[in-house]
């Protein structure tokens, strides 16, 4: 997560030689996220604390690299995710109870629809990284990249909707 955010000025202020090479390095940090999980899962030690921090953690690593590519699109669908995943993890609580309603047992980790739509936000996002990573060179692959993106961003949000609405009926 600090890794992903710490590449950020080096992605402002690099050439597109750099550019791809942060591509690759926030690819590890995502690769490193997705095997801690699968770690956790697989010698069954997860944790409340690890229930509700790695979900944190996944948004933080997204949305401030993320940010990078929202000023060339409308921000509607970047702040619509970003609010939803807040209510989200408000909801989900922290060890006992969410800011938003939550009760003491409502630190559950995300749904499979919540696995999918942070697959579409990885997808949003290095999709986004792609098309911008050679200073406004605006190719074919660079729009294909794009509107790809933008198509994932908003599979996300209806898959926040949906993840939202089977967790609400979880819970209730």
């Amino acid at each position: 997560m600090i890794c992903a955010v710490l590449l950020v000025p080096l992605w402002l202020f690099g050439d597109s030689a750099t550019r791809y090479t942060i591509i690759a390095l926030w690819a590890v940090c995502w690769a490193c996220d997705w095997l801690d999980g699968a770690v956790a899962d697989a010698t069954s030690t997860r944790s409340d604390f690890g229930k509700w921090f790695d979900p944190l953690a996944d948004k933080v690593q997204f949305y401030i690299p993320a940010a990078l590519f929202v000023y060339s699109f409308t921000w509607v669908p970047f702040i619509l995710a970003f609010l939803l995943d807040t209510y989200s993890t408000m909801k989900r609580g922290f060890g006992g109870g969410g800011i938003a309603g939550g009760t003491a047992k409502d630190v559950v980790g995300a749904n499979w629809y919540g696995k999918w739509k942070t697959g579409c936000q990885v997808i949003f996002f290095f999709m986004s990284a792609l098309a911008f990573a050679d200073d406004g060179q605006q190719g074919y692959f660079e729009m294909y990249a794009y509107n790809i993106g933008q198509a994932a961003l908003w599979t996300a949000i209806g898959l926040s909707f949906v993840s939202l609405f089977f967790r609400t009926q979880y819970e209730a």
